[in-house]
């Protein structure tokens, strides 16, 4: 399966969307939000709110030790 968004998936089986929201229930917010900005490499997406490793450590209020621990995560 190749496509990015799974609403934009032709053919897609009930398996892969049970999986997909499976894991989306375990991330928070936080985890998200660095996906996101990694995310936004891949795709060339200019518009975004967060920019870089300090706007998330802002918007979350985390250290950048806890951001660290993410990065890892995700």
């Amino acid at each position: 399966m190749d496509c990015i968004n799974i609403a934009q998936c032709e053919t897609i089986n009930e398996d892969f969307v049970l999986i997909f929201y499976d894991l989306l229930s375990e991330l928070r917010m936080v985890d998200l939000t660095v996906l996101k900005l990694y995310g936004r490499y891949y795709l060339n997406d200019e518009i975004m709110d967060v920019n870089g490793y300090d706007d998330v450590l802002g918007k979350h209020k985390i250290t950048y030790e806890q951001y660290d621990l993410v990065c890892a995560k995700t």
